[in-house]
């Protein structure tokens, strides 16, 4: 069976690159995952320059199967 490499897709950079509201939409079905990884799919506010953590979600989607730490 192959395998799915996300190496490219993981990399904080690229995941940048993304608009925001796409990214989220398309990981939302996954969000109990992510939030026990301690990453929160929630839009950012613009007013205070909040952004998604991006080295968070990379190390969720590098590590699947890590148990979070923080």
């Amino acid at each position: 069976m192959a395998t799915f490499n996300l190496r490219r897709f993981s990399k904080p950079g690229m995941l940048r690159r993304i608009d925001p509201e796409h990214l989220i939409a398309f990981l939302e079905p996954h969000a109990d995952y992510f939030s026990g990884r301690g990453v929160e799919l929630e839009l950012p506010s613009p007013d205070n320059g909040d952004e998604l953590d991006y080295n968070a979600l990379s190390q969720a989607l590098l590590n699947p199967n890590a148990n979070h730490a923080g």
